[in-house]
């Protein structure tokens, strides 16, 4: 598409803000280009470049209902509480794993495969309608002669990109640019706002890159969630140990999986695929008391029922089997929790800078002790001594994450990409991704604190494209997804 229909369309947002019109978003990336010549000469040599390339998409939801003027709560006041996955998102993400576990029962179980006509075809939710259409406002701003990694080269990006922002004006102090969001990687979002810091006093708001939103897309965290679950579960020296990740590649004869699935994702994403797959239908074999996925024999048979109540029955045997072995555990603090970020004391009137001294104080002065207590943890087979279950149990609840995961976008579900990311920033913070838990992190607090309802509405519901036009085609943004 033509650079200058972006160019009318800013000019259209600058001086008509009020028309509500949909408005659009920025997604870039870098573009290694390395060249290995035959002869090497002093003419001839090896050559290594680092572009950036950037497009523009029109918002699919833009949440024009809702306020743009200014954030939604206080970030010096938000409990860090509110960033923990609760009860509700434990119901919730139940309800997402039961339909992913009850799709792979009846697509691989013989005996359970007359329910699958009773069962929805895609996971629901109120955007569905903006979701499965076509993306097809989309324009290629070209590729910037210029390298993220460093600080000058991405402001220089940042100012290229500012060029297409409504309101832009490099010499009006008095301009009013429009909020626009822009994605990218972790790296781009880290250099991103490193690059504004460094213009925080320029003298117009064009200057120093007002309204520029950094955001972090999903296309880099999906090949993170598979380098966590290679750094819990992978192990080279396991490839005897039945179960595991490296004897299941051995009998699959997957060799190009390699320890770093960095570099061969789609290698490993289909090791995962096979080996996920496997486990949720050993599971329902077991949970049926079935002999094999051909087996035509009930082992527990269900009985007669109406059509109406296959589905139903299907999903409350799934269910059961998520909550007893697929469900990661969730840490609930008492009311009694230090509920402010000022490290008051719940007691008397004393306020710490660190939250150790005020544990100290709080326990040796008002004898206090925190209840901390879990949910969803099996009753049986939890001892650190059953390596095998416990080794499962963690497979099952990455494995069930990925997937759920890659469903959500697929279908586009801003609301469900957030959900997921709740319980992964902790994971990568537990595994030592220190980078990726505070991207995913600030990007929940950007919906939840940060950003205005209008932008954080448009950040949660515009983090995919569909290129087909049809429910579940749906890519996360990335500059050369169409």
């Amino acid at each position: 598409m033509d650079t200058s229909y972006l160019e009318g369309l800013r000019r259209e947002l600058t001086n008509h803000q009020d028309h509500m019109h949909p408005g659009y978003y920025f997604v870039g990336d870098n573009v290694d280009l390395v060249t290995n010549v035959r002869h090497i000469s002093q003419v001839r040599r090896n050559q290594s470049k680092h572009l950036y390339q950037i497009c523009a998409y029109k918002y699919r939801v833009t949440g024009n209902h809702l306020s743009n003027t200014g954030p939604i709560g206080d970030n010096s006041k938000e409990p860090f509480g509110n960033f923990i996955p609760n009860a509700e998102d434990q119901e919730r993400l139940i309800d997402h794993f039961t339909i992913i576990v009850a799709w792979h029962w009846t697509s691989h179980i013989w005996l359970l495969s007359e329910f699958a006509k009773h069962l929805p075809k895609h996971t629901k939710h109120k955007h569905m309608r903006e979701m499965q259409e076509k993306t097809r406002w989309y324009v290629n701003l070209g590729v910037v002669r210029k390298n993220e990694q460093y600080n000058d080269q991405m402001t220089d990006i940042c100012e290229f990109m500012h060029k297409d922002v409504p309101g832009h004006s490099v010499d009006d102090a008095n301009s009013h640019p429009v909020n626009t969001l822009s994605g990218g990687d972790y790296l781009t979002f880290e250099k991103h706002k490193q690059a504004q810091l460094g213009k925080l006093n320029s003298r117009t708001p064009s200057k120093r890159l007002e309204r520029l939103i950094a955001k972090m897309e999903e296309f880099h965290n999906q090949a993170e969630l598979v380098q966590l679950i290679w750094k819990l579960l992978y192990n080279d020296d396991s490839s005897q140990d039945v179960g595991t990740l490296h004897a299941a590649k051995n009998m699959l004869g997957a060799t190009n999986v390699s320890s770093d699935p960095h570099g061969h994702y789609y290698a490993a994403s289909f090791l995962m695929d096979k080996f996920g797959a496997a486990y949720i239908v050993a599971g329902g074999l077991h949970h049926f008391k079935l002999k094999s996925p051909d087996d035509d024999t009930w082992g527990e048979e269900p009985g007669d029922m109406t059509e109406e109540a296959k589905g139903e029955y299907i999903q409350q045997k799934a269910r059961k089997f998520v909550e007893q072995y697929c469900m990661p555990s969730v840490l609930h603090f008492d009311d009694l929790a230090p509920l402010s970020n000022d490290f008051v004391c719940r007691y008397c009137v004393n306020s710490y800078k660190r939250p150790k001294c005020l544990q100290r104080h709080e326990t040796a002065t008002h004898g206090h002790s925190d209840a901390i207590h879990s949910e969803h943890v099996p009753e049986s087979k939890t001892t650190e001594t059953n390596s095998v279950f416990n080794y499962t149990r963690l497979f099952m609840v990455l494995s069930l994450l990925r997937l759920n995961h890659n469903d959500v976008i697929q279908m586009g579900d801003g609301e469900r990409i957030m959900l997921v990311n709740r319980y992964l920033y902790l994971f990568y913070k537990k595994v030592g991704f220190v980078k990726y838990a505070v991207g995913l992190l600030e990007s929940l607090a950007q919906t939840q604190v940060l950003l205005s309802p209008r932008m954080a509405y448009r950040l949660l519901w515009n983090r995919t494209v569909n290129h087909q036009g049809k429910a579940g085609c749906n890519h996360p943004n990335h500059p050369r997804t169409l």
